[in-house]
């Protein structure tokens, strides 16, 4: 019995599939059989074969689909080309067939990487050699406005860093957060990278529109190793991000107790505060970190210090429920009628809050009762 015929978008799946697959015989099959060699697939965000081809790195599929005309700029739903994709993948080989085929080597995707952005991005210092070689702009942006450089920093690609570096990359450009090269690789805790870059000359204090330096960041991020390096290369201990936030402001609202301890081992201002008023341990006891309260009153934090709108370490606390860190500032000898700029004691801003448990270890401790918001 003679198998049934395929219609054209069976077929077009089934080269779809194939090409995915690298299954350069049986693309050749149904493309003679006339599947439409540009079907999009919208179980697949709207990939064409060709796509798929180059994802997965699959050349000689590749070379068969575009030698039958396959559209070498088309788009998924989320802006790839073929290029893009290769290059994200690392295919170099894949990258290579396709701009000898006259791929387009500054398209973006929908996130604007290009195809550099994006084999930078993963670390594929291969792909980056060869795109650079074919031309790419080093200085082309991606998504949040990142270089290159400042993508494959963030993500720790030492040699790929080195590699773009060597071809002229911009040390100092920013993405659109204001973050260098040094401040993405110090987020991410990047020690070999941040090391380069400081060699390299990078600037240990640059900071952007949200005024993160280097250090501010890889103590927000508890990298105390990152933080330790920064330190030793002479980075400013007492440097404030946009909101005010010192490092060890920072590490404490984080919960970071090790990079707290290096910090203040450092020489941190144990009582610096910045926009917002906050002290290390107000932050700390808002964001509920007991073991962090507990290291700073250790250390001889003031305990009746008063952040934001006034608050005490233990009105912050109460405010949000965390009764263990409540029950740690009290057992260090906390006022428990100290109020903030509204008024409110503890009680009053554990009980606004409704947390109940909070309430009841308060009035266990004698708060008062009749206290009211009123100053």
């Amino acid at each position: 019995m003679a198998t049934p015929a395929m219609d054209d978008n069976a077929m077009a799946s089934a080269l779809w599939e194939a090409a995915k697959a690298g299954n350069t015989a049986e693309a050749r099959r149904l493309l003679d059989e006339g599947a439409p060699v540009d079907w999009k697939n919208d179980a697949a965000y709207g990939a064409t074969a060709l796509a798929e081809a180059a994802s997965g790195g699959h050349k000689d599929t590749a070379e068969l689909l575009l030698d039958r005309g396959a559209d070498l700029e088309a788009k998924d739903c989320y802006g790839y080309t073929a290029l893009v994709l290769a290059a994200s993948g690392g295919h170099t080989d894949m990258v290579e067939l396709l701009l000898d085929r006259g791929a387009d080597l500054e398209a973006k995707n929908g996130y604007g990487y290009t195809a550099l952005v994006a084999a930078a991005s993963g670390g594929h210092k291969g792909t980056v050699e060869l795109l650079l070689d074919r031309g790419a702009d080093l200085e082309a942006k991606g998504p949040a406005g990142s270089t290159a450089l400042v993508r494959a920093a963030s993500r720790g690609h030492k040699d790929t860093v080195e590699l773009l570096l060597d071809r002229g990359a911009d040390l100092e450009a920013k993405n659109g957060y204001g973050h260098t090269a040094l401040v993405g690789a110090a987020s991410g805790g990047h020690n070999d990278t941040v090391e380069l870059l400081l060699d390299r000359g990078a600037d240990l204090e640059a900071n952007g529109g949200d005024g993160y330096t280097a250090l501010v960041r890889a103590a927000s991020d508890g990298h105390t190793d990152t933080v330790e390096l920064l330190l030793d290369r002479g980075a400013d201990l007492e440097a404030k991000n946009g909101a005010g936030y010192t490092a060890l402001v920072a590490a404490a609202s984080g919960g970071h107790n090790g990079t707290v301890e290096l910090l203040l081992g450092r020489g941190a201002d144990l009582e610096a505060n910045g926009g917002y008023g906050y002290t290390a341990l107000v932050v700390a006891a808002f964001r509920g970190h007991k073991d962090t309260v507990e290291l700073l009153l250790d250390r001889g934090a003031d305990l009746e210090a008063k952040g934001p709108a006034g608050c005490t370490a233990l009105v912050a606390a109460a405010s949000r429920g965390y009764k263990d860190t409540v029950e740690l500032l009290l057992g260090r000898g906390a006022d428990l009628e100290a109020k903030n700029d509204d008024g409110y004691t503890a009680l009053v801003a554990a009980a606004s809050g409704g947390h109940n448990g909070t309430v009841e270890l308060l009035l266990d401790r004698g708060a008062d009762l009749e206290a009211n918001d009123g100053k």
